[in-house]
This record gives structure tokens, sequence and C-alpha cells, in this order.
């Protein structure tokens, strides 16, 4: 007998540990895919469904040193814009109406892979799928299933020796599944010139800064354009942290936006001083007033999810009347990027 129930506990053991090197293989892929934008160059022909209607059909540069140049070529409408980012910077160029739009690119406030690694890695388990040929190239999936199930689960197809993500479908709790992107073709050269991350820009081309977004380096660089100290929790729901803090709106109407995500999922939470807007800035979401204080949030999760982000902020407010202001009740949260706002945007006292 005893000597069954160790040749069966060998075989456990070994089922342990040859589940454990999958599950390690699939994140290793998952952070090559993660890196893939940052170290492969790629020429990519893509569907993309951006919203209702015809998907969008995209030719995609990526490069190490310039960033990403994606050039619309389907449907009619869209045929011709070209969006430039360069990881600091995204411009918009739209031919038709002969103007670009400069705007902060996300990855100001973005995490690093392995960041958002070790926190997949707390909200989500990484299983290897199927194997497959798209593009021409084998790959193969990766599946991302969330510990909690306010969020989607994410499907990855990824080459193997590039990193590159093929293939990206969401399935969300609710609802069908979108294909994010769909790789008709692909290469990848050695080499790729300037001039291929070039807008082509004409004399008399409008150039349009918004005001917003602006990234911060903490979130209480946004008191002197909301005149509000930011109350954020001490801790948010569903395993979600904060990634990144923004400026949107205008400088007369200015809006804080908390970026989260869970290493997969982002949720943006906007707070905004109530005597700078006659109504609430949004037309969808959960919205809660706070004295002076208006909260929302926004995301591709479930209603209750958004709802906790809303009350987790409205719970670490702190109402003083006589003040007419809004106390930080919590220690100042900091998202450690080096961004600050240019001081020509602050207002006039």
């Amino acid at each position: 007998m005893f000597p069954q129930i160790i040749r069966v506990g060998s075989v456990l053991t070994a089922a342990l540990i040859t589940g454990f090197a999958w599950a390690d293989d699939a994140t290793d892929l998952l952070m090559k895919g993660m890196q893939a934008s940052t170290k492969v160059a790629s020429i990519a022909v893509q569907k993309r469904p951006e919203g209702p209607g015809q998907p969008r059909m995209v030719k995609v540069f990526t490069s190490p040193s310039y960033g990403q140049l994606t050039h619309y070529l389907q449907p009619l409408d869209a045929q011709g814009r070209i969006v430039f980012d360069d990881r600091k910077i995204r411009r918009t160029f739209f031919p038709d109406e002969n103007k670009v739009i400069e705007e902060t690119s996300n990855r100001t406030y973005q995490w690093s892979p392995d960041r958002r690694i070790a926190l997949i890695r707390q909200n989500y388990n990484v299983r290897l799928g199927e194997r497959t040929t798209i593009a021409g190239r084998t790959c193969n999936e990766v599946r991302i299933i969330p510990r909690y199930d306010s969020v989607a689960t994410h499907r990855m197809w990824i080459d193997k020796s590039t990193g590159f993500v093929l293939r990206y479908i969401i399935e969300p709790p609710t609802g069908t599944a979108m294909t994010v992107t769909d790789t008709i073709s692909v290469e990848f050269p050695r080499q790729m010139s300037r001039e291929s991350f070039r807008l082509p820009l004409r004399e008399n081309t409008d150039v349009i800064r918004p005001w917003g977004p602006q990234t911060l380096a903490s979130v209480r660089e946004s008191e002197r354009f909301t005149r509000i100290n930011p109350p954020l929790p001490r801790a948010w729901p569903d395993g979600f942290r904060m990634e990144g803090a923004q400026l949107i709106g205008s400088q007369s109407e200015p809006i804080l936006a908390i970026r989260l995500t869970d290493g997969m999922t982002p949720v943006s939470v906007y707070i905004w001083n109530t005597d700078q807007h006659d109504r609430s800035p949004f037309r969808s979401g959960p919205v809660k007033i706070v004295g002076v204080l208006g909260i929302n949030a926004l995301g591709g999760v479930r209603e209750d999810l958004l709802k906790s982000c809303v009350s987790a902020v409205a719970q670490s407010a702190t109402w003083v009347p006589e003040r007419n202001d809004i106390v930080l009740t919590l220690p100042e949260i900091v998202n450690g990027t080096a961004t600050r706002i240019p001081e020509a945007y602050a207002p006039i006292p």
C-alpha cells in the first residue's frame, strides 16, 4: 500500500510542477506580447472594430525608436486618417479638414509590462490555449482569466518568436465577445526609416492642441485647477490600483481622471468641482455628489464595480460646509511619472 501511495504522490507532484511550468510559459509569452511594441519593428494590416458599423482596416507601422503610426484604409469615412503616437504625444491627422489634433499619449501614465504582469498574477489566471496559424505566423493562444467576475476574460494569440499580438479578443462578463485586433498580414523589417513616421502635413495645416488631457505626477497637482483636494481611497475594489492621473476637460471646467487598472482592464474614475460645472459632464456611468464633489466611473466592467469605485471615493471625502471645501482624509497617492503640467496652463488667480 505505502509504495503505491508514494507513487501516486509522485505523479501528483509532477503534475503540479508541470502545471506551474505551463502557467509560467503563458505568463512569459504574455510579457513578451506586452513588450513587443517597444522591442520589435513591424508593419501589419489589421482589422479593428471601433464602435458600431463596418470594422476599420488599418496599416500599422511600429518602431522601438519612433513609436506607432496608423493609416486608416477602410471604411471610406475614415480613409486617409493617420494617427502617430511617439509615446509622449498622440497626433491625429484629418486630411479632409487639413488639421492635426495633438494630445498627451496614454503611454505617459501607463505602467511598464513588468508592473502590469505582477498585478495580473494577483487578479488573473494565465493559461496557454490552442496553437494556430494567423497571417502566416504560428502563434499560441494566451487566456487571461479573471479571479473576479466583474471583469472580462482576455484572449491573445501571440507570435512566439517575436511577441507580436496577432489577434486579441475580449469576452466581457455580460454581452458578446469583441474582437479588438485581427491581423491580416504582418512583416518584421530589420530597419525602419524615420520618414515612415512623419505625418504628411501641409503649410496651412491647422494644429489643434486641446487643454487636456494633461498627465500628472501627483493627484495633488490637480488642486490648483479643480479647487478641491482629491480624496482617494486607500484601496480600490476587485484588485484595481491607480495607474496614473490626468486632467481632462477645459481650463474653466477641469476634471480629474484617475486611471485604474487590474493589470489588463482599464477603469477611469472622474472627480470634479460642481461649482465649475453647470451639470454632470458625463451622460453614462454612476454619478454621486458629495458636497461640491462630483464623482463618476466608466469602463468595460460590470455596473456594480463602477458603483463600488464611486462609493470608495465618496467614502474617502469629508464634507466641511463651513469651509465650503472637500478635505483629504487619506494620504496623497503619487503615480510615479515625471510629467508635470506646464506652468503656462496655470489659471489666473
